[in-house]
């Protein structure tokens, strides 16, 4: 089994570069990593209001047809870089291979 510090050695002790670990060493490690990386994710303003967030998903839009008969089509989001430090934020739990990751191998 690959874990994100080394390989598994028989006996359950990992080998890597600080030297053998205990498995259960190395999933504390990365549980306490998550955490601290969920943390983050939670305390962002755009988890602060649940009930926008969820607004959010539900992409509401407005048509207006104008008087020379041209539409225009609304949406309202939040600020870019709102947007953007909240993915700065999530992008380590999404991707795989990080130590924080949700998706394994």
């Amino acid at each position: 089994m690959l874990l994100p510090s080394g390989l598994v050695a028989s006996g359950g002790e990992t080998v890597g570069s600080a030297g053998p670990r205990s498995v259960d060493a190395q999933y504390q490690e990365c549980l306490e990593a998550y955490v601290v990386r969920a943390r983050r994710v939670e305390e962002h303003s755009l988890a602060a209001d649940w009930s926008a967030l969820v607004v959010l998903t539900e992409m509401q839009m407005s048509v207006v047809q104008r008087d020379d008969g041209e539409m225009w089509i609304r949406q309202e989001f939040p600020a870019e870089e709102v947007v953007e430090s909240a993915a700065v934020r999530l992008r380590p739990i999404l991707l795989e291979g990080t130590r924080v990751s949700t998706r394994r191998r």
